[in-house]
């Protein structure tokens, strides 16, 4: 068996959106700061190295005199004891595939070792991403450093973190070569709905509104908000965001309903001007759930938006009072799509606002 250690520098930030820690009148500079952590097989340990640092020689040996210094980088060392020597020796053999690609005819040895070097590099991706999450926790929420973000673990894009990471590994006692578990990258495309897209027939609006002064609509400001904070990996807050869309538009409509274009000959069958009264009472959870069903017919708003609606309000609910701490990306994206769509719809029969 041997030890497997993987070295990395790892931004605070991103390549293309930096960070920084702050510090107060000193740097934990050096390998007395070094922080160990032991998981089972895996020994990990954070440090900040004399690099990392921009101050000059001379102004680190006054750095009293600097009330906030900063430092952009982590260096971080996975230690994974107990490694096959098969899969070890595969990682020397391995280190020129970056150049020179794989094997036109890769044997079962080959394909064996390659699934095994990937599963250990998410092992490693695992254990080095925890570390810098624990550390920029500590930062961001117990002293208040709300800019800094933590990293999400996402095996399809592996490759590139290594490669962020200046990732170099040696097994026991051997040379330090490129850590390369990952063979690709594997990119998701979500195509834009082309209703976001400015047609010809949107220019007189646009123009219009440049012209103008009025804001942009509230409930449209909302979702358009929901959708960056889910991009930006704010999935609790962008769903609160678009909930808050749905809430908008429900009420609007119940102040305000386009009766007789929804309803028809029934309009006069049910009492719109104690909508509004209705609406505050069941509030957005029972209004949803039982009072749109019943206005709007099927092929105006499908069952499905608003099952995946009812959905959303409940998880906003669990974030809000239960705590929730995360929500799936693809369900998140389901979730604001569906509001955005039902805002859409339920404006359609609401009454515009006076200017």
């Amino acid at each position: 068996m041997a030890d497997v250690l993987v070295r990395m520098v790892v931004p605070i930030g991103h390549s293309w959106q930096p960070n920084e820690i702050v510090f107060h009148r000193w740097l934990p500079l050096g390998d007395e700061h070094r922080i160990a952590i032991e998981r089972d097989d895996v020994l990990v340990q954070v440090w900040f190295d004399r690099s990392h640092c921009r101050l000059s020689d001379e102004q680190l040996q006054d750095i009293e005199r600097y009330v906030n210094p900063s430092l952009e980088r982590v260096s971080v060392d996975v230690l994974v004891r107990g490694v096959d020597n098969e899969l070890a020796d595969f990682i020397y053999e391995d280190k020129d595939r970056a150049t020179q690609g794989d094997p036109e005819s890769p044997d079962e040895r080959y394909r064996r070792l390659r699934q095994a070097y990937l599963e250990l590099g998410k092992r490693v991706l695992t254990a080095v991403v925890e570390a810098c999450n624990r550390l920029i926790a500590y930062c961001k929420y117990e002293k208040g450093q709300y800019w800094l973000e933590q990293r999400k673990i996402e095996f399809n894009r592996m490759r590139s973190d290594f490669t962020e990471f200046r990732a170099e590994v040696r097994c026991g006692n051997g040379e330090w070569v490129k850590w390369l578990p990952a063979v690709g990258v594997m990119l998701t495309l979500s195509p834009m709905d082309e209703a976001r897209h400015i047609g010809q027939a949107d220019w007189p609006h646009l123009s219009e509104f440049v012209r103008g002064s009025r804001r942009p609509a509230l409930i449209r400001e909302l979702l358009s908000n929901a959708d960056l904070l889910a991009t930006q990996g704010f999935r609790r807050t962008a769903i609160i965001e678009a909930v808050a869309a749905l809430e908008v538009a429900v009420e609007r409509f119940g102040k305000a309903p386009i009766a007789g274009e929804l309803l028809g000959q029934s309009a006069n069958r049910v009492d719109i001007e104690s909508l509004s009264s209705q609406v505050e009472h069941l509030g957005l959870t029972g209004t949803v759930r039982y009072l749109l069903p019943l206005l709007f017919p099927t092929d105006i708003l499908a069952d499905d938006l608003m099952q995946i609606c009812q959905r959303a309000i409940s998880i906003r609910g669990n974030i809000v009072h239960q705590g929730q701490r995360d929500v799936d990306e693809r369900e998140t994206r389901e979730f604001l799509n569906a509001v955005r769509q039902v805002c859409e719809i339920i404006g359609r029969y609401t009454a515009p606002r006076p200017s």
